[in-house]
């Protein structure tokens, strides 16, 4: 769904054309977000912190280092060590955690008459009350609000996409935001949901039998893997490729 708002030339590349594999490169961000959550699989699948003592998880970390992208041994060498410091701040943070995990790293389907909706959960908690909670980590991330995790497309798909799977149980889902040391918890009604699922039925009717697929210039591009294919190589003016798709498109981004 986030790609389709994002930008449906981007959509069309990645989940039409199937692109990504010959233009993906990796990239420091990628990668170690990437061993952050196979060191943090790899904890939980052990019992979690509490049965896991803290150099174990630092460990986990170095057997799930992976190398690709960092421009030099020397900038690899400097992510690794943060790793280790976020991971072992982590690890003592929930040492008290009641929670039992269920899931790691499982993806969740939910099948309508004209579409599917996927998610992968990072993480699923169950609470002494039964509630059950959905936890994502950003490796990266410095801060966050609850707000922000409400507005979160994915984060609502995963909310969703628990409650159809487990409609008698209460669902809440936080964001762990690694490098900030910090979370954010957020929950939604029955009818936030409901009108979600609404916006999920939409989208889709506008993706099915879409033959042409606009592209939306604009922040939105920095980093995509597509930009050669969309206006070659070298700096862009975002505004000026704004105005041209307009004027060439006849519509309005």
């Amino acid at each position: 769904m986030q790609s389709w708002l994002d930008c449906q030339l981007q959509h069309k590349f990645t989940y039409v054309d199937r692109l990504s594999k010959f233009y993906y490169r990796p990239n420091r961000g990628d990668t170690f977000g990437a061993s952050m959550h196979r060191a943090l699989q790899a904890i939980y699948e052990s019992g979690g912190p509490a049965a896991t003592a803290p150099e174990l998880a630092v460990q986990a970390l170095e057997s799930a280092w992976a190398s690709a992208g960092y421009a030099s041994p020397d900038e690899e060498q400097e992510a690794l060590e943060t790793g280790r410091k976020l991971i072992t701040g982590y690890h003592e943070r929930l040492q008290q955690r009641e929670a039992r995990t269920l899931l790691i790293e499982k993806q969740l389907r939910w099948r309508y008459d004209s579409f599917t909706l996927m998610g992968r959960l990072d993480r699923m908690d169950e609470h002494p009350d039964g509630t059950l909670e959905v936890i994502d980590y950003k490796s990266g991330r410095q801060e966050v609000t609850p707000e922000q995790v409400r507005e979160s497309i994915a984060m609502t798909c995963y909310a969703l996409l628990v409650r159809r799977h487990y409609p008698d149980r209460a669902v809440r889902a936080t964001i762990v935001a690694l490098a900030g040391g910090c979370e954010a918890t957020a929950t939604w009604t029955d009818d936030d949901l409901d009108v979600f699922e609404e916006q999920a039925h939409t989208i889709a009717g506008q993706i099915d039998g879409r033959e042409e697929f606009p592209p939306s210039y604009g922040p939105v591009c920095i980093g995509c893997i597509y930009s050669g294919i969309c206006y070659g190589k070298g700096p862009i003016d975002w505004e000026a490729k704004r105005r041209e798709f307009e004027e060439t498109s006849g519509s309005a981004l």
